[in-house]
């Protein structure tokens, strides 16, 4: 439909899609497919990102409050996949390009986990799981009556205690099915079956053992994410293992900071 029409028709459907009341939503959609079906109907595929409108204003309000003027507002979906996918990954026909197809991008925050397929440098799925790696931390400090520095140490691999790691890897593995009904979630609504590897990143992706139970649980690749793979670095106050440690928690940052060199 033309374009001014398919904006009405977005206004009037959304409300299905998204879990908040219309009226206290804000709501941006852009068009990312065209097809024909087998009955010769046209279609359009259409992105569709919706946010609290209470929550953006107070983020908007502690930017206007710092002093800062603020150029966009985005989604943690899109500022990921512009970090954790390679530029290459567009040009498909380059030498060495990674293989068509689609990513699976799992960001794995303090208290969130952020679960995005990214296709031909789009994101077409999005889904946020409750969970992040605070949880883990709080569960070994419950349950185990330890600190949760001593907890931080055992989640990263620096320190073995065996009903530590025990429950540690039964709730990793409930985290993973977790991930796996989203992705099978997306893959019953676009038959698209393509997924070919995963791009792990956030602070909370360093536990032990969860690279080894996504593989284990999803059945694909898992690498972990490099958000400084697409920026030329300049002379920094950091050693290279300082930036390796770094890198896990600034794929959003960097991101957001690459907005405005998309062509």
């Amino acid at each position: 439909m033309p374009e001014d029409e398919l904006e009405n028709a977005v206004k009037y459907q959304v409300q299905e899609f998204i879990p908040i009341p219309i009226d206290d939503a804000i709501v941006d959609y852009e068009v990312v497919d065209e097809y024909m079906t087998g009955e010769e109907e046209r279609m359009q595929t259409i992105l569709l990102a919706a946010a609290h409108r209470e929550m953006v204003s107070a983020f908007m309000d502690a930017v206007l409050g710092a002093g800062l003027t603020p150029v966009a507002v985005e989604l943690k979906a899109f500022a990921m996949s512009r970090s954790l996918v390679k530029k290459e990954y567009q040009f498909l026909e380059e030498e060495g390009a990674e293989p068509a197809g689609s990513v699976c991008l799992i960001n794995v925050g303090a208290g969130i986990c952020n679960i995005c397929v990214v296709k031909e440098g789009t994101p077409r799925f999005v889904r946020m799981l409750m969970r992040g790696g605070d949880f883990f931390t709080k569960l070994l400090v419950d349950h185990l009556n330890i600190s949760p520095v001593d907890a931080e140490e055992i989640k990263g691999g620096r320190s073995v205690d065996e009903n530590a790691n025990a429950l540690l890897q039964r709730e990793i593995q409930a985290f993973v099915g977790e991930i796996r009904r989203s992705l099978e979630y997306y893959i019953s609504q676009t038959q698209e079956r393509d997924l070919n590897k995963v791009i792990l990143s956030g602070s909370g992706s360093k536990m032990i053992n969860l690279p080894v139970e996504l593989n284990r649980g999803l059945r694909l690749p898992i690498e972990i994410g490099h958000p400084l793979q697409n920026v030329q670095l300049g002379k920094l106050p950091f050693t290279p293992e300082d930036l390796a440690e770094l890198e896990a928690s600034i794929s959003v940052c960097v991101g957001l900071a690459l907005r405005d060199t998309e062509e």
